[in-house]
């Protein structure tokens, strides 16, 4: 899928209210309108995979939870608090995947990168040890598509890797869009730049970068130099990749709000 492909697929799922693509306010009436649109149309010929990464700490859980209009997925901004893959289904064929981050525990890290068919990393001297998983390995996957409130278990199951990266199982998982969410105020660091280059040749021209811009006491943590300093080294990352051409379209949000 090319970066048009995608873009057009943001514009059709947003046809009726374009201006939600600049302004997404959860809270208002319009989105609410959106998100019941999203929720009971099927919008799509086929099911349509929309994954979301980024940094353990970044907002990507809240996110989902905002979309749900629930706290159904556990998200309680502690470092590491995702330890699965968390999928939902948005309406009738758009599917919601929610992965653990990136940059702190290893482990939990390589869950996110097989996940994204990702290289894993692997570092002994860490704490706790980043191991590379094996074929044979498992994670759990957990299904909160049937959960209406906390109190609700998702369906859970143990996947193997081996299973997970077969090409059967990703006929239904390929990423069709991936939002990369960055929390600007983090600052944009090294294994930032890293991690955003392997996914962005792991999958050509499909990632939005997501910038989610927490409050705290009604202040937005983030200056607007850590927002600069966040859109100019993403671009240059992307640059990196696919060369000059063309600027991402990087998007601001609140997770937690749902702004």
């Amino acid at each position: 899928m090319s970066l048009e492909t995608s873009l057009e697929t943001l514009k059709v799922l947003f046809s009726d209210k374009p201006d939600a693509l600049t302004v997404f306010d959860l809270k208002n009436i319009t989105s609410e309108y959106l998100k019941g649109k999203i929720r009971k149309e099927k919008l799509f010929a086929s099911p349509i995979n929309l994954w979301v990464t980024g940094r353990t700490g970044a907002g990507k859980t809240s996110l989902g939870n905002s979309l749900l209009d629930s706290k159904i997925m556990k998200s309680t901004g502690n470092i590491d608090c995702t330890d699965f893959v968390g999928f939902f289904r948005l309406g009738k064929n758009i599917h919601y995947f929610d992965v653990p981050g990136y940059a702190s525990d290893g482990s939990y890290e390589n869950i996110n990168r097989v996940a994204l068919l990702m290289p894993q990393i692997e570092d002994e001297d860490a704490d706790p040890p980043a191991v590379k998983m094996q074929d044979n390995d498992t994670f759990l996957v957990k299904d909160f598509s049937n959960c209406t409130s906390p109190k609700d278990k998702p369906e859970t199951k143990n996947v193997s890797v081996g299973h997970w990266q077969s090409p059967e199982q990703q006929n239904d998982v390929t990423p069709d869009i991936i939002i990369y969410v960055n929390a600007p105020h983090m600052q944009f660091l090294q294994p930032d730049t890293k991690y955003l280059r392997q996914m962005l040749e792991t999958w050509p021209c499909i990632v939005i970068p997501a910038l989610n811009l927490f409050e705290k006491d009604g202040k937005s943590l983030s200056t607007p130099e850590n927002l600069e300093d966040a859109k100019a080294k993403i671009a240059k990352t992307y640059q990196k990749v696919y060369g000059d051409e063309w600027y991402p379209p990087v998007i601001e949000i609140n997770s937690l709000k749902g702004l």
